[in-house]
């Protein structure tokens, strides 16, 4: 780890190279088990300098390049590759074939205005299928690291190396489809937050590091491949469905290559103790896991209980559990628990939550476990402040969490204004200034902070930003049930985290006509469809029954209250008798099959055939498990996108019931011109024939 803060990421990777060669610093676990592109720091620096030569010549320097790539070492070259180019990357999610999807990716395209694309091989010919219905998208150049990587030698690359105030890459923050905000995080940034996390998490160049996480999200960019680059450690990656599909393979593999760290969000901790049986640990040893981030959403007391209780016999320690607090805003990290200690759990007054103000409880009143988001980082400087006066807060008040410190960026992309709103502000009555408001509501106590709630009514699920206004709009919608009437959407605690529950009105004259059973159907199919998210419940109410203040704005967190309570009626339901046909016998003994796996993971109530998996109840974690029991019960390799590819269980078994395409005529071998283009190739995973000599 170095002693005095490099200048840039370029800089890190130039110096690993010189200083740690041959030493993997990134290893693909291929459906989270099979290694594969396996990369040193060598084979980094070499295929960083091609395709930085290569966008150099096509003259990227100082713009924008939008990377689209699969999980692992593919979107790390990548990445790095564009800041040896001088460009700024753009990382995003690759779109899934829905029309919501491709809108939120078109909003970060007309915001960014990419001087091109970036992806490989591998994704290439989906995307450009995929974008063709969107000519602001299509109309764009496309580019493939492995063609960038063979178009010259690594000694063309011209050397410039970033300044720490260059901006290495816009992270839009994951929300409104609408407005998306690209967070400007420049070369020092990153090198600042890099720094403070492993002075924090004790790391240097014998750590291990094991990771699902998605790494177009800060906390898996930032998180797992900049720190494994910072400090010169070795990192195993597998994709998110891999884990979702099977999360002990996430635990196996710490175990298997005896990692020191491995971060997740609250979801992912929940989801080993619900999802994991005891023949799958046997073997599994997590003593040398000293590391076990938990950040990007709330923290639950419950999960680190419950999460020790049950791998405590596998080896996992009590203080191993790292909370911390952070944000794209701040670059990543803001508070950090340390290595070594124990999380910090108190038990807290909950009628003074209700008020505002943090008072520990006593034995025997009504108390909430709150687990402490860790201490300010160092360098960083934290303040509560009343979001309505911007006074400070006094000891024990609750208020917005205010940030300071190297971590801080410089706002948002091409948004002056909202920049305005967010950054550089100073708490009223003070000469304290450069603090970024966060929106987050919470108090410090002995130092330590704890997050209380959003000051907006953001819905965190599993990491991501969800603007309920979204989830509304799509409500709105999809039926002529809804259009003069209103809905609120809004998160509640479930055994299994939180989860999203949309209460709507209905029109009157569509009360007596609807069949309720299928308006259920259809509003979960659209919020599936447009935002990936599987609802708790759907509650259909009287038009004008909805709470709203006196200017007619929506109550939403008044009707989580009074849902929570018990007090919304909802209308007396109708449901028409459901039918389903198939005609392919084959494919009807799949579809037995499929349904029944289905009924598996969302219970025995009644399904039609015809639902769409959304509206069947399959979230993205869900539908990563159905895909991955398929793939055991019938031999098959499917990915999780077959189901957004083939949305209902009936065009999923006719799918898989067609005849196979023949495979493609094997290519000749060819001839590498150098051994390190074959290398580096290998470790991208490539399978197309090299070009002869």
């Amino acid at each position: 780890m170095p002693t005095t803060l490099p200048e840039s990421v370029v800089h890190v990777v130039r110096d690993n190279a010189q200083r740690l060669g041959p030493k993997i610093a990134y290893v693909n676990l291929r459906n989270g088990t099979e290694e594969q592109g396996h990369i040193s720091y060598a084979h980094l620096d070499e295929a960083c300098r091609r395709i930085g030569g290569a966008l150099q010549r096509r003259q990227a320097v100082g713009e924008r390049v939008l990377l689209l790539f699969p999980q692992g070492s593919e979107f790390v070259i990548g990445f790095l590759g564009t800041l040896f180019g001088g460009a700024i990357a753009v990382p995003a999610h690759t779109p899934k074939p829905n029309k919501r999807s491709w809108m939120t990716f078109e909003a970060i395209v007309a915001d960014c205005r990419p001087r091109l694309i970036l992806t490989c091989r591998a994704l290439f010919d989906k995307i450009m299928a995929w974008s063709r219905p969107y000519p602001s998208i299509s109309a764009l150049e496309f580019l493939c690291i492995e063609d960038l990587i063979e178009e010259d030698a690594a000694e063309a690359w011209d050397a410039a190396l970033p300044k720490s105030t260059d901006i290495a890459f816009l992270q839009y923050t994951s929300g409104s489809t609408s407005n998306p905000k690209g967070v400007m995080v420049s070369h020092g940034n990153l090198m600042h937050n890099a720094d403070l996390t492993a002075r924090h998490m004790g790391h240097d160049e014998d750590t291990v590091i094991v990771s699902w996480l998605p790494l177009f999200h800060d906390l898996g960019l930032i998180g797992i491949v900049i720190q494994t680059l910072f400090v010169g450690a070795t990192c195993y990656m597998m994709s998110p469905a891999s884990f979702s599909g099977n999360p002990a393979f996430w635990l196996q593999a710490i175990s298997r290559y005896r990692a020191t760290t491995s971060m997740s969000s609250d979801f992912g901790y929940r989801l080993c103790v619900k999802a994991i049986r005891d023949d799958q640990m046997d073997g599994v040893d997590l003593r040398t896991w000293r590391n076990a981030l938990n950040a990007a959403e709330p923290i639950h007391a419950s999960t680190l209980h419950s999460f020790q209780e049950r791998f405590g016999p596998y080896g996992f320690a009590a203080d191993a559990f790292f909370p911390a607090y952070g944000l794209a805003e701040a670059t990543l990290l803001s508070t950090t628990s340390r290595v070594g200690e124990p999380p910090v759990i108190v038990s807290a007054d909950r009628r003074a939550l209700a008020a505002g103000r943090f008072v520990r409880a006593q034995e025997d009143g009504d108390a909430v476990e709150l687990v402490s988001s860790g201490r300010p980082a160092d360098d960083m400087e934290i303040a509560i402040v009343d979001p309505e006066t911007l006074s400070p807060c006094a000891e024990g008040e609750i208020g917005e969490v205010w940030v300071r410190g190297g971590s801080i960026t410089s706002g948002y992309w091409r948004a002056p204004e909202e920049s305005g709103k967010t950054f550089g502000q100073s708490p009223s009555g003070t000469n304290r200034s450069g603090f970024l408001r966060t929106g987050d509501l919470g108090v410090l106590h002995a130092r330590e902070l704890f997050i209380a709630g959003r000051l907006k009514d953001v819905i965190i699920l599993r990491g991501r930003n969800i603007y309920p206004q979204d989830i509304e709009l799509t409500t709105k919608d999809c039926h002529p049930a809804f259009r003069t009437v209103n809905g609120a959407a809004f998160a509640i605690d479930t055994e299994n985290g939180d989860a999203v529950v949309v209460v709507h009105e209905v029109e009157r004259t569509a009360r007596h006509s609807t069949d309720f059973a299928e308006l259920e159907s259809i509003v979960r199919e659209a919020v599936y469809q447009e935002h990936d998210i599987t609802l708790a419940d759907v509650v259909f109410i009287p038009p004008a029954s909805l709470p709203k203040t006196t200017s007619g704005k929506v109550q939403r967190r008044l009707t989580r209250d009074l849902y929570l309570a018990g007090d919304i009626k909802p209308l007396e339901t109708q449901t028409r008798p459901r039918t389903a046909s198939y005609a392919s016998l084959q494919a009807g003994e799949l579809l037995q099959s499929l349904m029944e796996e289905l009924q598996k993971l969302v219970g025995e109530k009644e399904r039609r055939t015809g639902d769409s998996f959304g509206a069947i109840g399959l979230d993205s974690v869900l539908a990563a498990q159905f895909v991955a029991a398929l793939n055991r019960r019938f031999s098959l390799s499917l990915d999780p996108t077959v189901i957004w590819e083939h949305p209902t269980p009936a065009r999923l078994a006719a799918h898989l019931a067609a005849p196979a395409e023949a495979p493609p005529d094997p290519q000749p071998a060819g001839t590498s011109r150098q051994d390190m283009i074959a290398s580096l190739r290998a470790a991208l995973g490539a399978n197309s024939r090299e070009s002869q000599s």
